[in-house]
């Protein structure tokens, strides 16, 4: 992982580089309670030289969590950074800063997760030339998507399949891991409703169906790895569904 700094591109400061392992998973207290947890550590490999232009540094992260109640998590973060080389303390605290606030993205996270499971579950050919034709109106607030100019800030839920006028329609960034590790984004259009609805599903449920679908893709199309696989049922939904819609 590489973090830059406060002032890196003036020179003045360079970039950090760090190699961590990462560990996070759920455990039961005496007293029955459910508290998951996150953890970084730096550990040093003579495999893993520091990149150029980088300074090696090092970081110890700890997070955990508990639900109270429904929709309300409490959340917990420690970090030390050691940065490897003189830095102002000023740019360290910054850095250090956004390390434990990371803590507060596992619900973010945890919902593009969830979306890019339904992006799966509900991609049919079969349902999306027939929920192409249903209606004209937003399927969240009702009104019709189409005008005397036309359909101009009309989309359609890339999920349901729904049309959405301009004001109802959420755009979403959803990550893919291709093969090799390079992260990649593509905004989708999602609507209100599958938003909620993702929200409201089990977690647990979620990533066993994504496990079966993964493994079903690589015995049916060949993919030679985890993250091969997941780019290749994602990325093609999204495709597939973008040129039906364009006709």
């Amino acid at each position: 992982m590489t973090v830059d700094v406060p002032l890196h591109s003036t020179h003045l400061v360079k970039s950090r580089d760090f190699v961590y392992i990462e560990a996070t998973g759920t455990v039961f207290l005496s007293n029955g309670d459910r508290v998951g947890y996150h953890l970084l550590h730096s550990i040093d490999s003579p495999q893993t030289t520091p990149l150029p232009n980088k300074i090696r540094a090092n970081v110890s992260l700890f997070g955990c969590f508990r639900q109270l109640k429904k929709n309300v998590v409490d959340n917990f973060a420690c970090a030390t950074i050691d940065p490897g080389d003189d830095m102002r303390r000023s740019l360290l605290l910054s850095v250090a800063a956004g390390a434990m606030l990371s803590a507060t993205n596992y619900v973010y996270c945890g919902q593009m997760k969830k979306l890019a499971w339904m992006l799966q579950r509900h991609h049919s050919a079969y349902d999306v030339e027939r929920k192409t034709r249903d209606g004209k109106g937003c399927v969240v607030c009702s009104k019709k998507t189409t005008s005397v100019i036309g359909s101009i800030g009309k989309s359609t839920c890339k999920i349901c399949y729904g049309g959405v006028c301009y004001s109802c329609k959420i755009r979403q960034n959803i990550s893919f891991i291709v093969a090799g590790g390079k992260l990649i984004q593509r905004k989708v259009v999602v609507c209100a409703k599958c938003v909620c609805e993702s929200t409201q599903w089990n977690a647990q449920e979620a990533a066993r169906d994504q496990i079966t679908d993964f493994e079903a893709c690589i015995n049916d199309q060949g993919c030679t790895s985890y993250e091969a696989c997941t780019v290749w049922c994602e990325l093609s939904i999204l495709e597939s569904s973008a040129s039906i819609h364009g006709r």
